[in-house]
């Protein structure tokens, strides 16, 4: 089976989209307001604090009169420390996506993950909870691409993968991942089993919707 139309690989988002990464990013969070003696969330809240990399989630969970810099870096810093212990405690990937994957594979879809997680917190995420050469690139936070939905880290992808915006599908959860697609003129399809609302996603210029992934491997054709 070949992909649908033109298109030649997908790229995906991570947290929200492959995986529900909520409770160990909502609870690590927590046990670092608790520690700097902070009001606490609760996790459902984190569904809005996360998506645009850990400086805005430290940023968002901070009280207003607390965001100065010196805390907010505090805080991330916290953060990565706890989450390298906690980070596999309670993810795991969404129903349906290890089988969206293997159908992709089977049907020879190049696929990689672009996300807003610090590049080896993505790095090893991916190695973690996916089988080997399920991904040809991931793309996480570094020093030297600005974050989505700048779509640097984005047009790096396709360089690396050798492909046109134009031959690509992008997929995720968040307004920042449709803002993404459309500023690298990708085409966007929002899930919305994860972080956030289907009109969130169509407001941000979603080209398609889908609510489980069997959809998406019915529009890939695999």
């Amino acid at each position: 089976m070949s992909l649908h139309t033109s298109y030649k690989a997908v790229i995906f988002d991570l947290d929200g989209t492959l995986l529900d990464t909520l409770a160990d990013i909502g609870n690590t969070m927590t046990d670092v307001l608790l520690g700097l003696g902070m009001p606490t969330h609760p996790l459902a809240s984190y569904k809005h604090f996360v998506g645009d990399g850990v400086d805005q989630l430290a940023t968002r969970v901070l009280p207003e009169d607390r965001r100065d810099a010196a805390t907010i870096e505090f805080c991330k810093q916290a953060f990565l420390t706890r989450y390298r212990t906690t980070w596999k405690q309670e993810t795991k990937a969404y129903a349906g996506i290890p089988e969206l994957l293997r159908h992709c594979h089977a049907g020879q879809v190049r696929m990689a993950v672009c996300t807003n997680k610090p590049h080896d917190f993505a790095v090893a995420t991916i190695d973690h909870f996916f089988s080997e050469g399920t991904f040809e690139h991931v793309q996480g936070v570094v020093e030297h691409l600005p974050k989505k939905p700048n779509p640097a880290m984005l047009r790096s992808l396709l360089g690396h993968m050798g492909l046109s915006h134009s031959q690509v599908v992008y997929v995720g959860d968040t307004a920042t991942d449709m803002r993404t697609a459309k500023a690298g003129a990708c085409f966007a399809v929002g899930v919305t089993w994860g972080f956030r609302n289907e009109s969130e996603l169509r407001e941000h210029g979603a080209d398609m919707i889908v609510h489980h992934p069997r959809e998406l491997q019915k529009f890939l054709g695999v």
